[in-house]
């Protein structure tokens, strides 16, 4: 019995050694491993080969090469101090090594040196303007598949902007390693002709958050500005690289003087203000290509395959200059060997680009949303010949290359009519084509930015550009320092010049201000007036016109056409048009319960050239004023109406109703009397307003102390009395004296004055008010005594539509003026007329007369707007968050189809004013505290500020706030505890989960915070050795478990735990601006079940995709949606 179970023993015990013998050989192995790559990477830390003599063109692999032999190394993540302004080491090193001596040496009077190469002074900047900003680039976007919302990498538009990498990239290398011998750099500021400003404006604008850019733009600003070379030259001799049209934007203003290194001069006026940029000050750098250049060997195998004539990928709806994008868009559509597609720049839509370049003779390049665009330098690289479409283009190098060599140049006005654009394209002989390839090929190394950088490459034809520019410099800084103490005697001339200048000046700020009391209560608003242009006195009027840009936050500028200026005056040139979002809603500061006169002007002065009229709708607060249509009406029209704003701000809003975008040219409120056009719960909307006399003259401001605008009317079968004697016009509507000194009689001694009207709604009310004054008194001691005096009167009664309506007669006072108001209730078929008719049982034998007239329809808004504290406390946490969003315009709750995203509002009746009930903002980046704003929204029951960056306490006063019910504030960056009475609340949800420094209650640590439960912090900083053993060992763990599974006793199920962590591993959380992307804002509707509709999509532009949203409404709850989602992905995932 012992033998058997020893033996036994002995047998069991084989597998189990053979599983030890395993293990122990594993393990080893790991060890042999992690010694490797500790061995190995120290080698690699300590090692500094020479860089590769073949030049990397590639922007990802040569910042990779870049950082590990040429940046200071740096402990990531990168610390950020763009925010507190901290400064590092470097700066005061600078402060205390560089400045007193460059200070002495800036005293002297030095000039400069002229000899070629140019000699460039680098700024030895503070790491968090160029390493960190690298380091932080490099290590989150390593992968192209974090994407922006528009499915396109970031790194790779980062890279098509990344001309301040490789020109500092060169710059700082060894001279050893240097190519150029057009530039060199210098140790010393007085050796150098140049300075250039190594700050990377456009990695800071993609990476950081709004404000952390702000903040750093500001940080650079003063850094550069602080420098004596600066203060010396004001700048002029000092070099921007601004590369992206947004980069650098809030701080332009202050380094104008610099020469700033540009994609393009824009002359659509969106990205720079007039005047900001200019080819004589600053210099045009091509963009960095999209696509992997084609090269000899490339060109000669493509040559064959290239069966397309011409090709375009890329978006076709572009604002400003690229509109004729769609134009062309339409033409080109549809005709053999022309391929016109949408596509954006995503790795998908670079291989279709670059794919489709190589396999077209041609490739067309129009205007964007800028003038330029990769695009061109993508044809070149890819030996596509470029048809360049746009008037205002300006092209990189001009001064040095001829593009007319490679490419082919087309007006836009030739290019959008019918057919001529492939007949040209056509009609090109072989041997022309042939010549443009054959110049491509060659100009191709012109647009390639390399490491090191080569000679005639842009970064060499840069520099050979910004010589041309020295001369000039050197003339503007000489004449700023003409002047030296001593010597002011001999600059008289210079002094009464600016003496001159500056009484000039205060001249014009003077009338401006007298102007300016004179129309208190008035806003005149030139819409679509470039923001940096000052107020001006418009000269007809003598109104103080200005700019709308400070009173609304959407909406492009635009101008008619010059041939229809002339009969305009000046505040109806310019326009504004609004082509995003459906409503866009001006803001003005009104008195609240006041009587305004309201003015919108509308001139559409084809100034998009599609001749199209638009039709859209204008809004007052929540409710509609009047729908707008411009159709035929060549001068433009005007909307007018008679309010009394219910609170101190008015908002006037545009809505899209169609396919054409809604515009405006001018907006006008004028502050009224409250005792005059008293009416009951309305508002009258204008009809007309007439002063009766031949005449084509318009009566308005001066004329007018309200600027109202007077019309001329008159009937041949009238006849006209005037008079040159001052009318009095002294009563509570002031109608102007100009407007009183004519009047209109029947004609033929009739005693009946008839006026007609029409209305396209006959139900309308409408409101009178007649303007009489007596032009022909008697005087007080007429011959004859009273009795001629009374022969001699006029005294008649008004008769509307039939009816008598004003039962007391009138008689016009003399030489002042009296008005009369009446209300119609109703005009039969539209048809409405008024008649003065004389009294029969006066006895004055004069005929009526009448003045001046005006006529209003009376319109009831029906909606209340929404709580005037509610609105307050939204647009305070709108301001303080910075939301840009183009749908937070106007009132937040109404119209209901207009609520503002993010919001549900509570409607009770439409004259009760909305309460807003909930509030999402969750996944908007908001930064910051929770704004205390928050408590005024005393009706609010959801808040959800969920994944953004919060940082501070939970506020206390959520706990006051008796309506909530939900509050979500999870995934955030919150400190602290959370209050005792939020926790003790009743029938309130509350979500805090992945803030890793919050706490339920008491002092809080990090450890104290784990052992609530609530929040699990997470260590980051992994050592690669410790990662790698954690990988070996789990490699080790699998393999036991393959092993053991194969022995019959040791089958075992997966345990539903281990299937739901891998479940949750491969899970990938997508933002709600893709899924609106994915599927093009909602599009297409694909089915509707219990929970909610189902949308089709694209996820990348090329894999379909099903998106399911949970309606509010459904009947199932949120956790059985939960569940099928778990579902759909088991299924999809196994």
């Amino acid at each position: 019995m012992s033998g058997k179970q020893q033996n036994h023993r002995s047998t069991s015990s084989r597998p189990r050694s053979k599983t030890l013998i395993l293990i122990g050989s594993l393990f080893t192995v790991s060890l042999l491993v992690i010694l490797y790559t500790s061995s190995s990477s120290s080698r690699a830390s300590i090692s500094n080969p020479n860089p590769s003599d073949r030049p990397e063109t590639s922007f990802v692999t040569s910042l990779e090469h870049f950082l590990i032999y040429k940046a200071p190394k740096l402990s990531l993540p990168v610390r950020d101090d763009t925010v507190r302004g901290e400064s590092d080491d470097d700066v005061r090193k600078l402060d205390e090594m560089v400045f007193e001596r460059e200070n002495r040496w800036l005293n002297e009077d030095p000039g400069y040196p002229v000899e070629f190469p140019i000699k460039v002074y680098v700024y030895e900047m503070p790491k968090k303007f160029t390493f960190d900003l690298l380091w932080l680039f490099h290590n989150t976007y390593k992968e192209t598949s974090n994407a922006t919302s528009n499915g396109s990498p970031v790194h790779r538009l980062i890279e098509q902007h990344s001309i301040d990498y490789w020109l500092w990239a060169d710059l700082i290398s060894p001279e050893s390693e240097r190519r150029l011998k057009s530039v060199v750099r210098v140790q010393k500021q007085q050796d150098a002709d140049f300075f250039y400003v190594p700050f990377f404006t456009t990695i800071s604008f993609f990476l950081l958050e709004k404000q952390q850019c702000k903040a750093l733009y500001r940080e650079a600003l003063k850094w550069v500005t602080d420098q004596p070379a600066w203060k010396r030259s004001e700048g002029r001799d000092h070099i921007f690289p601004i590369h992206h049209p947004w980069s650098f934007k809030s701080v332009r203003k202050f380094v104008k003087n610099a020469i700033w290194l540009l994609p393009d001069m824009d002359s659509t006026g969106n990205w720079y203000k007039p005047g900001q940029v200019s080819l004589e000050k600053d210099l045009i750098l091509p963009y960095v290509p999209n696509v992997d250049i084609c090269d000899t060997k490339c060109l000669s195998e493509s040559a064959p395959m290239r069966t397309t004539l011409l090709f375009f990928r890329g978006r076709l709806k572009r604002n400003a200059g690229g509109k004729i994008r769609a134009k062309l868009g339409a033409e080109l559509s549809g005709i053999k060997d022309i391929i016109i597609s949408e596509g954006t720049a995503g790795e998908g839509g670079k291989l279709a680009a670059q794919r489709g370049m190589r396999r077209s003779l041609f490739c067309l390049c129009p205007a964007g949303d800028t003038p330029s665009s990769a695009r061109l330098f993508d044809a070149i690289v890819s030996g596509c010949i470029p048809v360049i479409v746009s008037d205002e283009l300006e092209f990189p190098f001009e001064g040095i290359l001829d593009y007319k060599k490679v490419a082919v140049l087309v007006s836009s006005s030739d290019a959008i009519q019918p057919g001529w654009l492939v007949n040209h394209l056509r009609s090109l002989t072989p041997f022309q084509v042939k010549g443009l390839q054959n110049n491509l090929a060659q100009y191709s190394r012109h647009f390639l930015y390399s490491s090191p950088a080569q000679p005639l490459g842009p970064e060499d034809l840069t520099w050979r550009m910004i010589a041309g520019k020295l001369v000039n410099i050197k003339l503007h800084t000489r004449r700023s320092q003409r002047v030296v103490k001593g010597s002011r005697k001999h600059w008289r001339f210079f002094e009464v010049a600016e003496m001159e200048d500056r009484r000039r000046c205060l001249f014009f700020i003077f009338a401006i201000i007298h102007y300016v009391q004179a129309q208190q209560g008035f806003i005149s608003l030139d819409c679509g007036l470039p923001s940096n242009e000052p107020p001006y006195i418009e000269p007809v009027t003598g109104l103080v016109f200005s700019s709308d840009a400070d009173h609304i936050p959407s909406g492009i500028s635009g101008r008619i056409q010059k041939n229809l200026e002339a009969v305009h005056i000046k505040p109806y040139l310019f326009l504004r048009y609004f082509p995003d979002g459906l409503r866009n809603c001006y803001t003005l500061d009104v008195l609240q319960n006041r009587r305004y006169l309201i003015k919108a002007v509308f001139v559409y002065g084809n100034y998009d050239g599609y001749n199209d009229y638009p039709s859209f709708d204008l809004y007052l607060g929540p409710n509609k004023w009047v729908r707008v249509d411009s159709e035929g009406k060549v001068n433009g029209s005007v909307e007018e109406i008679i309010h009394i704003p219910s609170s101190n701000s008015l908002q006037i809003c545009l809505v899209k109703t169609g396919n054409s975008l809604p515009f405006i040219s001018a907006l006008e409120l004028r502050l009224l009397r409250n005792d005059t056009y008293v009416v009951q719960d309305v508002s009258l909307k204008h009809l007309f307003r007439r002063y009766y006399r031949q005449s084509d003259r318009l009566i308005r401001y001066p004329d007018d102390v309200y600027d109202r605008v007077w019309s001329p009317f008159f009937l041949p079968e009238w006849t006209q009395i005037t008079t040159s004697l001052d009318v009095n016009n002294s009563n509570n509507y002031e109608p102007p004296k100009a407007a009183l000194t004519s009047a209109a009689t029947p004609g033929d001694n009739g005693t009946r004055l008839t006026i007609n009207w029409t209305l396209d709604n006959p139900d309308e009310q409408i409101h009178l008010y007649v303007h009489f004054a007596e032009l022909e008194p008697v005087g007080e001691n007429p011959p004859f005594g009273g009795a001629l005096k009374a022969f001699l009167t006029r005294t008649f009664y008004f008769v509307v539509n039939g009816k008598i309506t004003y039962n007391a007669s009138v008689t016009p006072l003399d030489l002042a003026v009296s008005t009369v108001e009446t209300v119609v209730n109703k005009c039969n078929g539209g048809n409405c007329s008024l008649q003065l008719v004389h009294s029969e049982a006066s006895p004055g034998l004069r005929a009526p007369l009448v003045n001046a007239m005006e006529a209003f329809t009376a319109i009831k808004f029906p909606h209340s707007e929404t709580n005037p504290d509610d609105v307050i406390s939204i647009k305070v946490i709108q301001a303080t968050y910075e939301l840009s969003r183009v749908d937070w315009q106007g009132d937040p709750c109404l119209p209901q189809q207009f609520l503002w995203t993010g919001l549900n509002c509570s409607y009770m009746n439409m004259s009760t004013s909305p309460r807003i009930i909930s509030l999402d903002l969750s996944s908007h980046k908001l930064t910051g505290k929770i704004v205390p704003d928050i408590q005024n929204l005393t009706q609010l029951q959801k808040l959800d500020l969920s994944n953004n960056k919060l940082t501070g306490g939970v506020p206390e006063f959520l706990a006051t706030m008796k309506s909530l019910l939900f509050i979500n504030l999870s995934n955030n960056n919150l400190v602290g505890s959370i209050p005792q009475a939020l926790l003790d609340r009743e029938n309130l949800k509350l979500d805090f989960e992945g803030n890793p420094k919050l706490c339920a209650t008491g002092p809080c640590n990090s450890s104290s915070g784990n052992k609530e439960g609530l929040i699990r912090e997470v260590d980051t900083k992994v050592i690669a050795p410790v990662a790698a053993t954690i990988a070996i060992f789990i490699v080790v763990l699998v393999l036991i478990i393959v092993f053991i599974k194969k022995r019959p006793s040791s089958i075992r199920a997966l345990h539903p735990s281990r299937a739901n962590l891998s479940l949750e591993n491969k899970k990938r959380r997508i933002t709600y601006s893709e899924i609106l992307l994915m599927t093009n804002n909602f599009e297409r509707v694909i089915g509707e079940g219990g929970f909610g509709v189902v949308y089709h999509g694209y996820l990348n532009d090329s894999e379909q995709v099903a998106v399911k949203v949970l309606s509010p409404s459904s009947s199932q709850g949120y956790k059985e949606f939960k569940a099928e989602v778990i579902l759909l992905q088991l299924s999809t995932w196994n």
